[in-house]
């Protein structure tokens, strides 16, 4: 077997041959930092990690009863000081004991549930009181030499892990060999494999000396562990303290603890055993638990779950001196692994869901997409200042409690839990605390305080009203719910209420409606001018949320389009059916906003596609010329700006600084009327800016001086009168215009370039719906060009891009900004450049 035992980088390897083969099992420590001498930041004193199984322990059954075999172990230069009674109370006793604090977590009632650490066997001392001690041993040094004096004493700090743990394991099977004499092993085999199992059997070692605590502990020392032995050793005709036990699950091995707790001597207390927190801890270990603290061996820096969680530093929180008597509870995670909870899932969207005490009440709740939790999920409960946990983490000020939200993945954690390493990356921990505190958005390094290592905990990590209140969907919290691979979730658990007893909160967890098919499909062409227009869902709808306010259709030349809405239950389509034809080779843009949900209530995300009307037979291919103006057309655009069937054009003259609209006659020929056009108008737009179902226009015009330039707004009245213009002050130069829905609410919104190449900004003007615009954020594009829209990636979301021309940079280039869904942009927006 290969141990590699790594401390800060140095790595030692025993190779041990197995039938002419090198069996590897790596098995990691990480090395402890000193005590702390305050219950303050920095973290308290951190256990350092033992050996793990060589198999994973299955979970404790719902009702369990396991017996627990104390074995205390003195030395010719070392002995125990304390009695076999302080140790029956220690383990076995009413109050602040091992199997009180189990009782306590796993709502231990006799015969119904719960775990039972119960006194093992024996005729030591008073029989039966689950202690034997103190003997003496004669254990085997790394030569083979035997030896009767405490191993710190010949080797120092750190002996427990020579020789990959050589020496530990002879201590241990010394100490099960010199306890053989009071109690019978074989009575503990209860499978009658000729194996005795951690679940048959706790074995708890306590070397007489000091619990190694760090920097200032007096020697002899030990430190905590919870280790195996390759082979075992053989007593009573059964086999006790092997980690891979054959056809076994459960996984054999030993505790191994010091006797007192230094600490108490150096501040005048009487010398006293190790406290239970640190002894719980290992018992945990022993119940197939990993470590929850960050354990990786190089660089550990951050604080996994803090004292949240018996598995992290919670071993160490006490009333006051001496630390640890007081350990706080095991995490949701924990209870759930171990059978002493089954989470209610939460399976739909939930108003006014009660999370009770989880101290006294086997309460948590489950939660992922639809209800179907799988490799990820997160577990919500209430944790309070009660029972063990009446000292929970203190940092800020006074105690904390609230409502945990914590981030499983099961894969991490089964991949991690041989080597112990299930929280050592802590932008991907296998049991993760969302802190309600937490800095920085998404999986990243030092997003929150137990990520960056500066606490334990504080009173700010759960949420609660009064604090942070609303865990929910990227962009909109901090910290939010989604998956490892940055996917939304859509769960969402918002109006958290005040902390106590019970906490209300409403949760949602149903994913939005996706759409599955589309007629016409997506940049359809030639589609008949009478076309339907339906939308295939992949749940069931609900009809009243088709509106003309959520299913919106715009065409270039004819605006916003009216129509008939229906809803298919059966096939679960939605029909628009407009009262209209579309114009020959009119470009149509269909919206679907939010505000369409299903059945259950889920709101879709924003869907948008486009498609252009059939232009066969619409033109005869002859062309005449019917009026011509000289070079001071800067910009023109074309639609049925009257509503009488006939597409009209509009163009800007820049020369005489107007905007001339013609109306189609329907004889071929146009009749003019013109309007002010800014200074120096340079494009021209059709759009319904306030979907009233006719189109109005925008003028982009760079103006004559400096900063006279602006963009100007026409309202039509929908007999192609027009008013206005409104003003939006823009600034200097402003060039073209992309007319894109960037939220996908139905409501077109202005993109605008700056500059002619000059400053390269693209600026953003939101539509309010009804045709005024805000200015929002100003996006760098690097270079000039000319702006146009779609959606590139075949998302349903509007994305931009900039046609470089041959003087931009790079030449002759296309560059995509594409639009994550919230329609808002970075400053310095990701450009997929092309070619």
């Amino acid at each position: 077997m290969n141990f590699s035992l790594c401390r800060k980088g140095l790595v030692f390897a025993l190779f041990l041959l197995i039938g002419g083969e090198i069996e590897a099992a790596e098995k990691r420590i990480k090395w402890p930092l000193g005590p702390g001498e305050v219950r303050s930041i920095p973290a308290r004193r951190s256990l350092p990690e033992r050996y793990p199984k060589g198999t994973e322990l299955e979970g404790v059954a719902v009702v369990s009863n396991e017996p627990v075999l104390v074995i205390l172990v003195e030395f010719s230069d070392q002995l125990g000081t304390s009695f076999s009674t302080q140790w029956e109370n220690r383990y076995f006793g009413t109050s602040r004991s091992v199997r009180h604090y189990y009782h306590e977590v796993s709502y231990y009632q006799s015969g119904v549930r719960g775990l039972d650490l119960y006194p093992a066997y024996e005729n030591h001392g008073a029989p039966n009181d689950g202690v034997v001690g103190w003997v003496q041993i004669t254990w085997n040094d790394t030569l083979g030499n035997p030896k009767t004096v405490h191993p710190w004493n010949l080797y120092g700090s750190n002996w427990e892990i020579l020789g990959g743990g050589k020496v530990m394991d002879s201590v241990a099977k010394a100490a099960v060999l010199a306890a053989d004499g009071y109690v019978d092993f074989s009575v503990y085999d209860q499978n009658s494999d000729g194996y005795i199992s951690s679940r048959e059997l706790h074995i708890s070692i306590i070397l007489a000396g000091y619990f190694n605590m760090g920097a200032g502990t007096p020697g002899p020392m030990t430190r905590g562990y919870r280790f195996a032995d390759q082979y075992g050793v053989t007593v009573d005709g059964v086999t006790v303290l092997r980690w891979n036990i054959p056809g076994d699950s459960n996984s054999g091995g030993f505790m191994m603890d010091g006797e007192l707790d230094w600490q108490q001597t150096a501040v005048t207390y009487d010398d006293s055993l190790v406290q239970v927190g640190p002894l719980c801890h290992e018992m945990g270990h022993d119940l197939g638990l990993p470590d929850l603290y960050d354990t990786d061996p190089y660089n550990g820096t951050s604080s996994g779950v803090g004292e949240w969680c018996l598995m992290g530093t919670g071993c160490w929180l006490s009333y006051t001196v001496p630390w640890g008597n007081s350990p706080s509870h095991l995490c949701a995670w924990c209870k759930e692994r171990l059978g002493w909870i089954a989470p209610m899932v939460i399976q739909s969207d939930t108003n006014g869901v009660y999370v009770l005490r989880i101290e006294d009440n086997p309460y948590a709740l489950k939660v992922w997409t639809d209800g179907n939790p799988g490799q990820e999920y997160f577990l919500v409960s209430n944790r309070q200042n009660y029972g063990y946990d009446s000292t929970l983490v203190s940092v800020g000020g006074g105690t904390a409690s609230g409502l945990l939200i914590w981030h499983i993945d099961t894969l991490v954690i089964s991949q991690n839990l041989y080597s112990n390493t299930v929280n050592a990356d802590e932008t991907h921990k296998g049991v993760d605390l969302e802190c309600a505190d937490q800095v920085l958005p998404g999986h990243v390094p030092d997003a929150d305080h137990l990520d960056s290592y500066a606490n334990q905990g504080d009173n700010n990590d759960p949420f609660y009203s009064g604090n942070n209140d609303h865990f929910g969907r990227y962009g909109n919290t901090i910290p939010d719910s989604r998956d490892y691979g940055n996917n939304d979730t859509y769960v969402d658990i918002s109006n958290i209420g005040f902390s106590g007893y019970t906490i209300n909160c409403n949760v949602k967890v149903a994913s939005p409606p996706s759409v599955v098919s589309t007629y016409p499909s997506r940049n359809a062409r030639n589609v008949p001018l009478n076309a339907s227009i339906s939308v295939e869902f992949d749940k069931d709808m609900d009809p009243a949320s088709f509106t003309t306010s959520t299913f919106k259709v715009h065409a270039s030349n004819s605006g916003f389009k009216y129509g008939v809405l229906s809803y298919n239950s059966a096939t679960k389509t939605a029909t628009f059916d407009p009262s209209s034809d579309f114009l020959p080779g009119e470009r149509v843009t269909v919206i679907l906003t939010g505000g369409i949900r299903s059945s259950s209530g889920a709101q879709i995300d924003g869907y948008i596609w486009h498609f252009t009307a059939d232009v066969v037979g619409a033109c005869t291919g002859t062309f005449q010329d019917t009026f011509s103006f000289f070079n001071t057309v800067e910009g023109v655009c074309t639609g049925d700006f009257d509503r009488d069937g006939f597409v009209d054009v509009a163009m800007v003259l820049s020369g005489y600084d107007s905007l001339i609209v013609w109306f189609n006659n329907g004889d071929g020929f146009f009749s003019p009327v013109g309007y002010s056009g800014g200074a120096y108008p340079r494009h021209v737009y059709s759009v319904d800016v306030d979907s009233d179902n006719d189109l109005d226009l925008v003028v982009s015009a760079s103006g004559h001086y400096v900063n006279d330039g602006g963009v100007f707004i026409y309202k039509n009245n929908g007999f192609g009168n027009f008013t206005g213009p409104t003003y939006l002050f823009y600034g200097n130069l402003p060039g073209n215009i992309a007319i894109i829905d960037l939220e996908a609410d139905g409501d077109l919104d202005f993109l605008i370039t700056n500059g002619y190449y000059t400053n390269y900004h693209v600026f953003v003007y939101r539509n309010d719906g009804y045709g005024n615009y805000t200015a929002g954020e100003w996006i760098s594009t690097g270079s000039g060009g000319r702006l146009i829209s779609g959606d590139f990636n075949e998302d349903g979301y509007e994305d931009f891009g900039m046609l470089r021309s041959f003087d931009s940079v790079p030449v002759d280039s296309i560059s995509i900004v594409l639009n994550d869904g919230t329609g808002v942009f970075p400053q310095n927006p990701t450009l997929h450049t092309y070619p």
